[in-house]
């Protein structure tokens, strides 16, 4: 079976303060059943896992790191779809923050792109 679209190095931003062009997220995504491989899947040092859907127009993915300091939520859909590059776009949650439910935990939802190659 093929490798789902999204598998792959992308280029993550998410609009919490200037971009990093060096920041990199790795999905692998073995088959189009869209599953993210928990175990090779990475953004820096902490795990992502989740769901891409089978038709690649969505994504929802979890990132956590192995100390309990992360626990952020992101669903995107696909924006740009062409044969030069893929670009995802969504929303994120900082689990965290909502569940201390107090407001100087930084900011606790936000905006972020990704894009491919």
């Amino acid at each position: 079976m093929p490798k789902h679209k999204f598998d792959g190095r992308w280029t993550f931003y998410a609009f919490e303060g200037p971009p990093d062009p060096n920041d990199k997220l790795v999905l692998n995504i073995p088959n189009a059943n869209g599953h993210i491989d928990k175990s090779k899947s990475s953004h820096g040092n902490n795990t992502l896992e989740g769901d891409a859907s089978q038709d690649a127009k969505s994504i929802h993915m979890t990132e956590k790191d192995s100390f309990g300091a992360v626990d952020t939520t992101y669903d995107g859909v696909l924006l740009v779809d062409d044969p030069n590059r893929l670009v995802i776009v969504g929303t994120w949650v900082n689990n965290l923050a909502l569940r201390k439910k107090r407001l100087d935990d930084g900011q606790t939802d936000g905006t972020w792109v990704m894009t491919k190659p």
